[in-house]
Parts: C-alpha cells; structure tokens; sequence
C-alpha cells in the first residue's frame, strides 16, 4: 500500500505551494498533500491540542482514507518512544511511504529520518519521498516552495553500506547504491558521454564486488588486483561519482583508504605482493574473520619459502615439495622433501616448526567444525579458543617469518 505520514500542529493559514510546476493551496500542508500525491492511506499524527484546533480541517473532507493517530506532546524520551511505536505499526511489509515533516514541531522532524531508516530495513518499505513545505521562504508571489528531502535518507544507507564494507569487506550494498544511477543500455548507446559515465560507474561497483567477493573466498592475488583497480576506477570515475552519486563524495576516501593499502604497481614484484597477503591476514584478524586469516596464513608460509627456496610460487607440485619439507621439520611425516635439508638449516627452524604446526592445527580444528576428538579432550579448539591462538600467533609470523621478505 501507499501511505503519507503526516503531522498536524496547532495553528493554520492560507498558503499557496508549488510542487514542481504546479501552485496548490491549503490552510495545512495535508490539504495540499492530498491534492497532488496519490495514496491509499493518509495517517495524520496529531497531538490532543492539534485535534482540538486543527484536525477539523482534514476530517471537513470526508476522505475515509485519512486517519487520524493520537500520539504525545514529545515532552520527554518515553513520550518520543511512544510516537515512534505508534507510528511504524501502521506501516506493513512492502509498502511504500511518504513523509511530510511541514508541521512537525520539536524533535519530530529528526524522528521521522529514524522512522525511514527503520522501515526500510526493518520493513522493507519503499521511502518515495519526505516532504517539507517551506512556509519561510516564500517567493515575491507568496508562493511556498515544497521540498524532497528524501535524498538524505539515502545517505544514512551510503554510511551503513561503507561501515559494512570497510569492517566487514561486504561490498554489496554500495555496489549496489553506485549501480542505482547507472543510465539503461539505451541511453548510453545515444550519448558518448552518457556511455562513458555509465562505464565508469560500472567499473567502480564491480571493483567493490570484486574486492569483496574475493576477500570472502580468501583469494589475495584477487583482492590485490581488485584493489589496483578500485582506486583506479574511483580516480576515472571522481566526476561521475560527485554528479551522480554524490553521497559518494562524502565516504569515497574512508574506501580508498580501507583498501588502498592492498593495491600495488604494475611493477611489484614478488617480495610486494607477499608483504600485501601478510597485510591481509592482520587486516582478517582485526576483524576477527579467522577463517580466512588461518587459510590465507597457511598459504602464506608456504608462499614466503617457496620464494626463499626460488621455486615458482604457484607451481602446484613445487608447492606440495615446500610444503612437506615443513611438515619434515621435526619428525619424518611421509614422504622426503628436496628442500628438507634447506628447511633444517634454517637458523630458526625450531620457530618455524612450532609456527607450522600451530598453523595447521587451527586450520584443521576449523575445518572440522569442532565435530573432531579433540573435541573430547579440551576446549582448545572452542571459537573463543581458536580465536586466541590465532591472535597469539601472528606476531610469530611477523617476527619469524615475515623478517624473511625484507
């Protein structure tokens, strides 16, 4: 359904609005309301001293669909409460909503951006518009301009989204408020200049996704890359962005700075791109997402010897030689590696096995979703638990392992 929600005050007069090209008058803002939006309920929130000097001029109407909500005088926490639940009780599933905060007195403008905020997640309801007669600036005719402020309830959804991707790497909502924009596949076939900022927008929302797909799945060469270009897309797309989407401009450099660090230049060389998968296992850790920083650790470590060792550091079968030469440290567990010599000689082999094997014993314990024996033994591998040797292990890393790249 297509509901208003609207406020009744205390006083009236005889005003003239103009909603876009059209002048409408009314000695309340709902009159007008009435006249030029379509809707299947009205619900009129109005105090006991509005019904008593204002709400006459509504019920005058006869119109079944405006109904009248008796809400408090906003004096204190508990009468705002009070407003907020007998408000958003009106409202279903789905609908779709329209404000007018024009006699809103108090708090109740600001009430009503909490309002949309809430309904929209916790309803899904569409907000179409917040609408604001401006009595105060009235042009030389006397006519009062009407204003949409429902852009602003977009902004509070442009932080949430970036919060969401610069804690958590879920890129999704923004990917999707970069998207909203976009012009259709007909317009930008007219334009060159349309196609090229449809492009450019494009471009940074699947980055995002990209960036947050990957970081997701635990694909570090997939996020560097991402990464590159994401600020890449962000740069070529800067006056897109600020005339399309300008929230954008507002929250763009809490997202280059969030992932600007994992880019590199076309020129890294190994050495980089390892420094960086290191960077992305603290940046899982403080973000307590320890799947991945245990996955991406594992790989690592065999990632660093693989380029001390100067083997190809995606070879499969290389991988496989460095990786049972760790597992050879200190006892022979299966098969001889060629690099089991190498691997002993190292000055810190005892860390670097104490180090492996506590790697491997977090990954493992994960992968079995606490459904192993040791389940029976102890509470080592409770999340709590898993959680704390991971964070007891990095510095281990860094000091034994990571000095190896420098």
């Amino acid at each position: 359904m297509r509901k208003i929600i609207t406020f009744l005050g205390m006083s009236s007069s005889q005003t003239k609005y103009q909603h876009r090209s059209q002048v409408y008058e009314g000695h309340v803002f709902p009159q007008v309301l009435r006249q030029f939006e379509t809707f299947d309920q009205m619900l009129v929130c109005l105090t006991a001293g509005a019904r008593q000097k204002t709400w006459h001029l509504l019920e005058n109407l006869q119109d079944d669909r405006i109904i009248p909500i008796d809400i408090p005088d906003g004096r204190n926490e508990a009468e705002i409460w009070t407003t907020f639940q007998k408000v958003i009780q009106h409202i279903d599933q789905d609908d779709q909503v329209i404000f007018d905060i024009t006699h809103g007195l108090r708090s109740l403008p600001f009430q009503v951006f909490l309002f949309a905020a809430y309904l929209k997640a916790a309803k899904n309801a569409a907000i179409e518009a917040i609408y604001y007669g401006a009595f105060d600036l009235k042009n030389e005719q006397g006519i009062a301009p009407v204003i949409d402020l429902s852009s602003f309830v977009t902004l509070l959804d442009w932080l949430i989204a970036t919060d969401r991707f610069t804690k958590s790497g879920d890129g999704e909502a923004l990917a999707d408020l970069i998207r909203q924009p976009i012009p259709s596949q007909q317009e930008m076939q007219k334009v060159s200049a349309v196609k090229r900022m449809g492009e450019q927008l494009q471009n940074a929302a699947n980055a995002i996704e990209t960036i947050s797909l990957a970081l997701a799945v635990t694909r570090p060469a997939e996020v560097i890359e991402a990464a590159t270009t994401l600020n890449r897309a962000v740069e070529a797309a800067e006056q897109s962005l600020d005339d399309q989407v300008k929230p954008f401009a507002l929250v763009q450099e809490q997202v280059k700075t969030a992932y600007g660090n994992f880019a590199v230049a076309a020129s890294a060389n190994q050495v980089q791109h390892l420094q960086k998968q290191f960077d992305m296992i603290d940046w899982y850790l403080q973000r307590q997402q320890i799947v991945q920083a245990v996955t991406l650790a594992r790989e690592w470590i065999v990632s660093v010897y693989c380029y001390k060792f100067e083997v190809n550091l995606n070879d499969k079968t290389s991988r496989e030689k460095v990786t049972q030469s760790l597992n050879n440290l200190k006892y022979k567990n299966g098969e001889p590696s060629r690099y089991d010599q190498r691997m002993k000689a190292e000055p810190n082999c005892h860390e670097i096995d104490e180090i492996w094997r506590e790697t491997t014993r977090i990954r493992n314990e994960i992968a079995h979703c606490g459904m192993s024996y040791y389940r029976t033994r102890s509470n080592s591998n409770s999340a709590s638990s898993l959680c704390d040797r991971m964070n007891r292990l990095y510095p281990k890393l860094k000091q034994q392992i990571a000095t190896l790249l420098k």
